[in-house]
């Protein structure tokens, strides 16, 4: 190939770099700040350690809309322009030819966007003026990018292999007065080449552009050129300690944070756009952005702008105003409410004046309260950071309502009562009727009409629309009455008694809870055989009688006693000498009394057995007086009773 045909044709990728100003500003709006002491300062020693033992990281990077696709006006993220200022102006392309070329201005410089990631590029043979295809990313200034591309001859010469173009990679700062070539390569008509180059970014902004031109190629024919596969990757050493990030609400026009002093921080928003600064000597940093919305998502990085980075710190934008907590249905059963909440927010509940406070955790939250009546209305309201939502509401409902009592029904009775909740409203149900009534003071009493004995009378009540279960009696048939006289063990052979109502028709005794043999009822008075069954005065008896069916009417108890003796023998009491009738007492004998001239005096208990005394000073005045000691067993029966014998010394 002759040094004609090696001759320079420009295509040049260059890359300028814009370095972004960013002046640290005061916090402003509700920002939560961090006390210097709290600050996590990493020491010299520590960084010079994480750098030494840090690892190569990929660093997020974006190359926008690698595929060209395009509009009919536009390349969206790609400019078209002149070599030169890489920030240039760039051309109008205006709009896309019918051939899908776009057109730069007057001149018959065309590009081709495919939309499948790739870009055509044509120049008028024999034009030795550059053009470029740039765009502008965001960097991070030390660390290294790098940039991948494939390009090929479309078009232009006779041959394959025919030389149509030159490539070369350029990068230059804004502050440089020239670009520094990096890589040189040439275009050959229907040869593919992927080409690859790294650079060190110096600024938080760079441009990126590949130079196309034709000067002293083997081109017969205006060239064209295809790149594709564009990509573009980053890599630093992670080796700078993470940075934290305080809290950020939709209100704040700051983000603050700690991290490594020195260091610089870049604040990168949802949008994609991002703030700068440094950390001041405090490990503290405060950097001014626009308002984020809810659930935004802010990231924090820092770098030393030699390629050293730390790992991402991030934080999602929260509701300046606390949204309101939920709170779950109440009934009056319930001793707890539950809802959910912001997580670590602070629950007040409100119950008329008294207050009741838990935390949200999980997203929820449960707080004990007293059982409440229905229709107590509960508020509740969250706080957090310092704000505190408006209040939401729920009314308690009724619980589970116990069921009422019902008392027996006779078939002469025209009430049905009970037990129930007082305001509750009984309903009595008898067959296909219902009837109701009140509860007042803890009671009810409902009329009916008379009912035939194996009747089935139910009972519910319901309180704030709510009913309780239901209970149950059975009609049974009038027993007016049933008595039992007292059963004297040693003495009495038959319990005895009286009854009322014609459908008794059984007897039977009970003994310490065992039913004894029931026998037919033939009249009142009745007797029943209890010599043998009933052997002890502690035994519990009771008479019980039924109907013909069997069915239970009335049970009462027997007073069950035993015989009793005992002895009370008095001294004589001396009038005017004596103040107490004395003497001795024996047996059974627990209480004394006197009967002064036909006038009993108050029962006392023994206390000194086998002696007694009775206080009679003021009692016995004369010596015609008529005085007797009288004893009594515990049950009250006389025991015994002795005339006193009046004298006088």
């Amino acid at each position: 190939m002759t040094n004609k045909k090696k001759a320079n044709k420009l295509v040049k990728i260059t890359v300028a770099s814009a370095i972004a100003l960013s002046a640290l500003a005061q916090p402003l709006g509700s920002v939560m700040t961090v006390k210097a002491a709290e600050a996590p300062v990493t020491t010299k020693a520590e960084s010079k350690l994480l750098q030494s033992t840090g690892l190569k990281a990929s660093v997020p990077v974006t190359l926008k809309n690698t595929q060209f696709t395009s509009t009919e006006t536009s390349i969206p993220g790609w400019e078209i322009a002149p070599d030169g200022n890489l920030f240039g102006t760039p051309y109008n392309i205006g709009s896309k030819q019918s051939d899908g070329y776009f057109k730069m201005g007057t001149s018959d410089v065309a590009v081709k966007p495919d939309g499948q990631g790739g870009i055509q590029t044509k120049l008028p043979l024999g034009k030795t003026n550059g053009h470029v295809i740039r765009q502008t990313i965001d960097t991070i200034p030390g660390v290294t990018y790098t940039f991948n591309w494939t390009h090929k001859g479309i078009s232009g010469g006779n041959y394959i292999a025919d030389l149509l173009d030159f490539s070369r990679f350029y990068t230059q700062g804004m502050d440089d007065s020239a670009p520094t070539l990096r890589l040189n390569a040439n275009v050959f008509q229907g040869v593919e080449q992927n080409k690859s180059v790294s650079f060190m970014a110096n600024s938080n902004k760079t441009a990126i552009a590949l130079l196309f031109a034709v000067v002293n190629t083997e081109a017969t024919v205006d060239p064209v050129i295809q790149f594709s596969n564009l990509s573009l990757t980053a890599s630093a050493t992670e080796s700078i300690a993470t940075p934290t990030i305080s809290t950020v609400t939709d209100n704040d026009t700051v983000v603050t944070g700690t991290g490594e002093a020195g260091q610089n921080v870049k604040v990168t928003l949802a949008d994609g756009s991002f703030r700068t600064g440094v950390v001041d000597e405090d490990g503290i940093y405060s950097i001014k952005i626009l308002k984020q919305a809810k659930d935004k998502v802010i990231k924090v990085l820092l770098y030393d702008g030699q390629g050293n980075i730390s790992p991402v710190a991030s934080t999602t934008v929260i509701s300046d105003v606390v949204a309101p907590p939920t709170i779950n249905a109440v009934t009056s059963d319930d001793t707890t409410v539950k809802g959910t909440g912001v997580n670590g927010a602070t629950v007040t509940l409100t119950i008329g004046t008294a207050t009741y406070t838990g935390t949200v955790s999980g997203g929820e939250y449960s707080i004990t309260i007293p059982k409440q009546s229905a229709g107590t209305v509960i508020s509740a309201k969250e706080s957090l950071n310092g704000k505190t939502s408006t209040s939401v509401s729920t009314t308690v409902t009724q619980g589970t309502v116990a069921a009422p009592t019902i008392s027996a029904v006779t078939t002469d009775d025209t009430t049905v009562k009970g037990t129930g909740i007082t305001g509750a409203v009984v309903t009595i149900t008898i067959g296909s009727n219902t009837y109701t009534g009140a509860v007042t003071g803890g009671n009810y009493s409902i009329t009916i009409p008379k009912q035939a004995a194996g009747t089935v009378i139910s009972a519910k009540q319901t309180v704030n629309s709510k009913p309780s279960a239901s209970v149950t009696t059975t009609v049974v048939s009038t027993q007016t009455t049933l008595t039992a006289n007292d059963f004297t063990i040693g003495a009495d052979n038959y319990i005895r008694g009286t009854y009322t109502g014609s459908d008794v028709a059984k007897l039977a005794i009970e003994v310490n809870g065992v039913v004894q043999q029931k026998i037919t009822a033939t009249g009142s008075p009745y007797q029943y055989y209890a010599k043998g069954k009933v052997t002890a005065g502690t035994d519990e008896v009771y008479v019980i009688t039924y109907n013909a069916s069997g069915v239970q009417l009335k049970r009462v108890k027997v007073n069950v006693q035993t015989l009793t003796s005992g002895t009370i023998t008095p001294a004589t009491f001396y009038i005017g000498t004596d103040n107490y009738v004395t003497g001795t007492l024996t047996g059974d004998v627990s209480k004394f009394s006197l009967t002064i001239n036909g006038v009993e005096t108050a029962k006392i208990n023994v206390t000194t057995a086998p002696t007694f005394r009775y206080y009679a000073n003021n009692l016995i005045r004369n010596l015609t007086d008529v005085v007797t000691v009288n004893g009594y067993d515990n049950a009250g029966k006389l025991l015994d009773s002795t005339t006193v014998t009046i004298s006088k010394r």
